[in-house]
């Protein structure tokens, strides 16, 4: 595995001194994911969704689709339990799906509630969502600046 790892190193290297950034971010990839196949098990398993998600800096793309998929999911968790009345609603004053989503949306971006907010049963699930779009943002401004401002 140690000459996998060096013979995609110096491939990236190659690619990087001939100027094709599209070939040393594969090997890139490629040289990152040998790495990864080296440790235990466990850690593989558990590092493998991150991967995925942020696949080393190279695809931007893909923390943009988790961002949405996630922000989405959080709009139709909030439709969902809105109206339901042991639970009461999750979102105040939000009657419809557009509108649990506009609150998603504007949590996970952390701008502020504005005319909606979380009944207090439901305070932890949007805190969660914000601190994740946070984390999201920070990690799509840096993977963007490594993909194309370099």
């Amino acid at each position: 595995m140690i000459c996998v790892k060096k013979a995609l190193l110096t491939a990236k290297n190659i690619w990087k001194s001939l100027g094709d950034r599209e070939k040393e971010d594969y090997y890139h990839y490629r040289e990152m994911e040998a790495k990864r196949k080296q440790k235990n098990s466990i850690i593989k398993f558990v590092e493998l969704p991150i991967q995925y998600i942020f696949g080393y800096g190279i695809y931007p793309f893909r923390v943009m689709a988790t961002w949405g998929l996630t922000v989405l999911l959080f709009a139709i968790y909030f439709w969902i339990f809105n109206g339901v009345g042991r639970v009461g609603n999750g979102v105040e004053n939000a009657e419809s799906f557009l509108e649990n989503l506009y609150f998603s949306i504007f949590t996970a971006t952390t701008l502020g509630y504005g005319d909606y907010r979380p009944n207090p049963g439901y305070h932890l699930m949007a805190g969660i969502l914000a601190i994740f779009g946070t984390f999201m943002w920070a990690a799509f401004v840096a993977i963007f600046a490594r993909k194309y401002m370099r």
